[in-house]
C-alpha cells in the first residue's frame, strides 16, 4: 500500500498547483483536510486521511497556501483550468516512472473551504489497478 501514498500526494500537488494559476483569496489560519480514496481493483479499502496545516499570510502571498513546496517538483501539467463563482475544474496529466496518470478535478472552492473530486486513470494499470476517485474536503478551522 505505500505505493499509493505518492499517487495521492501527486494528486494534491496537482490540485493545489492549479490554485497558483488562478489563486483563490484563501484566508490564513489553521486548515483541516480530509481525503477519501477509492481504487478499482484494490483488495482493501484505503482509510480516510485527515491532516491539518497552518496557512500563513506569506503562504497566501506566494500562492503556497495549500501545500508545502513549489511547483518545481510537480511532474504534472494542467489544462482546461476554469475557476469562478465558487467553482473550480481542470484536467491534468502526470508522468511517473511507472507510466502516466491522467484525469480531472472539479468542485467548489472558497476562501475558507474546498470540496473537490478527482478522477484518475493510470496508464498502464499498476498492480491491476487503473481507476481511482479521490474526494477531498478542506476547511479553515481557526487561527494557527
Amino acid at each position: 500500500m505505500p505505493r499509493f501514498i505518492p499517487i495521492t500526494l501527486a494528486l494534491f500537488a496537482t490540485s493545489f498547483s492549479a490554485f497558483a494559476q488562478n489563486p483563490i483569496d484563501t484566508q490564513p489560519g489553521m486548515w483541516e483536510y480530509r481525503t477519501e480514496t477509492k481504487m478499482t481493483g484494490m483488495p482493501m479499502a484505503i482509510p480516510p486521511q485527515i491532516f491539518q496545516r497552518c496557512i500563513t499570510p506569506q503562504d497566501v502571498a506566494q500562492n503556497k497556501q495549500l501545500i508545502n513546496g513549489g511547483q518545481a517538483n510537480n511532474p504534472c501539467t494542467i489544462s482546461n483550468f476554469k475557476a469562478g463563482s465558487g467553482k473550480l475544474s481542470f484536467d491534468f496529466a502526470c508522468k511517473n516512472p511507472q507510466g502516466m496518470m491522467k484525469g480531472s478535478t472539479s468542485g467548489n472552492a472558497s476562501p475558507t473551504s474546498l470540496d473537490l473530486e478527482t478522477r484518475v486513470q493510470m496508464v498502464p494499470p499498476q498492480q491491476g489497478m487503473s481507476d481511482m476517485t479521490q474526494k477531498m474536503k478542506a476547511k479553515r478551522i481557526g487561527d494557527c
